[in-house]
């Protein structure tokens, strides 16, 4: 009656249905340790997410519904906020195409990929670079990272599904701190 891309469209669904009511055993999502680079008056963070996407993530990622997975990277100098960056890396299946479609928010950047293995490498990490001409480059600042999951609308579903039950509704984060003149440059 449906046809092979039918069939896959209603196999994937029933999928997620059985997902979302049995009992789900949740993704230890975890930041690595942050990577630093000074080079003259800037500084470049890097860092990586890891164990997210473990168990039962993939049939999320095929359901053909935007997935964000949102950052937050801010850093302190005297206890306050002196640059901070919100951005996502959004997932969106397109099931004619069979590829992924990512956007990366914050390099500017998309890109269609069949490979979820390669999709999991584009959506973990990340980088990005500051400038640091206006801080203090004798005292501590402290760098930390955060990352969370958007709420996603499934068809089968008439509520929003908080992706965040997927990592027990734990937020990875991590914190660094770092004299900017110990950097290397």
């Amino acid at each position: 009656m449906f046809g092979s891309l039918g069939n896959k469209i209603v196999s994937g669904i029933a999928s997620l249905t059985a997902l979302v009511f049995s009992s789900y055993q949740g993704n230890e999502a975890q930041l690595s340790d942050i990577g630093l680079l000074r080079q003259g008056n800037q500084l470049t963070v890097a860092c990586r997410l890891e164990h997210a996407f473990d168990h039962d993530f993939e049939e999320f990622f095929r359901s053909g519904k935007p997935i964000n997975v949102w950052f937050i990277m801010q850093i302190r100098s005297n206890g306050r906020v002196v640059r901070e960056r919100l951005f996502y890396h959004r997932v969106q299946y397109d099931p004619m195409s069979a590829y992924f479609n990512v956007n990366l928010q914050d390099q500017q950047f998309t890109t269609s990929v069949q490979n979820y293995q390669r999709l999991l490498e584009l959506v973990c990490s990340f980088t990005n670079t500051f400038v640091i001409d206006d801080l203090d480059q004798r005292h501590p600042i402290e760098i930390s990272i955060t990352a969370y999951l958007s709420e996603i609308r499934l068809d089968t579903m008439e509520k929003p599904f908080d992706m965040m039950l997927l990592w027990n509704f734990k937020r990875p984060d991590i914190k660094t701190r770092i004299v900017l003149n110990d950097l290397e440059t």
